[in-house]
């Protein structure tokens, strides 16, 4: 699943990943999503967003967690069976 739709599933902003998760604006979430440049591309900074991405697809807890701090709650009060940790990646963006 793509970074994207994952947002979209969970009703999370670009601005809340942006923030909590890669460390920039959702401006620079919306221009990274939207238009991301070939991995060889980059420079090493430039590839950071895109490998903590990687890590966020990777983790299966991220999602609950990134929920949570939305909704301002623990991750294990948030939801009853855990679904958000059930998410399966494929590990695209």
């Amino acid at each position: 699943m793509q970074i994207k739709e994952l947002l979209s599933q969970f009703s999370i902003s670009q601005r809340l990943f942006g923030e909590a998760v890669l460390g920039l604006s959702q401006g620079s979430v919306s221009d990274l999503l939207a238009r991301p440049k070939p991995w060889l591309l980059l420079t090493q900074k430039g590839r950071e967003p895109f490998i903590r991405m990687k890590a966020f697809l990777d983790d299966p807890e991220s999602m609950s967690k990134l929920v949570a701090t939305q909704y301002r709650v623990p991750a294990d009060k948030l939801l009853r069976n855990n679904s958000a940790a059930e998410v399966t990646h494929t590990g695209k963006y």
